[in-house]
């Protein structure tokens, strides 16, 4: 909703504070501390999500540039370990997708980034996902 500017964080919040002392207002206020709006999908913000509750601080949507020229933006990044984190829905799955994603990760990757391609599949144990993500940036700092 806030990516597609039905409800902005401020309103989001005001709603919270007039809702202070209601059942239930202290969680929603701990999750929308968790929003961000530059997020483009469900999967790619569990991610985050999952993410930032294990103390990593991924950045949504990192345009990845090299002497002035774009490579494309990535989902997740952690930019100073040039480590891209990359949700790929069906849409990705489609042939001419396919080739465009596979020469988007070979550029990435002759920049120095190393990319981590998750499917619906990856996102049933986001423990797993933080795991992975952790092992990278511990073998690339």
């Amino acid at each position: 909703m806030v990516r597609a500017g039905s409800l902005d964080v401020q309103a989001l919040q005001g709603l919270i504070d007039r809702g202070a002392g209601r059942w239930g207002v202290t969680k929603v206020r701990r999750a929308a501390a968790l929003v961000d709006p530059r997020a483009e999908s469900p999967p790619e913000s569990r991610v985050r999500v999952a993410c930032v509750l294990a103390g990593l601080s991924p950045v949504p949507q990192y345009e990845v540039q090299v002497d002035g020229m774009s490579l494309g933006r990535i989902d997740l990044a952690f930019p100073e370990a040039r480590l891209a984190i990359e949700y790929e829905g069906a849409y990705h799955f489609e042939e001419e997708q396919i080739v465009r994603d596979d020469e988007r990760y070979a550029r990435l990757v002759a920049a120095g980034w190393r990319v981590i391609r998750l499917s619906a599949q990856d996102l049933r144990d986001l423990a797993l996902v933080v795991e992975r993500i952790r092992d990278h940036l511990a073998r690339h700092p």
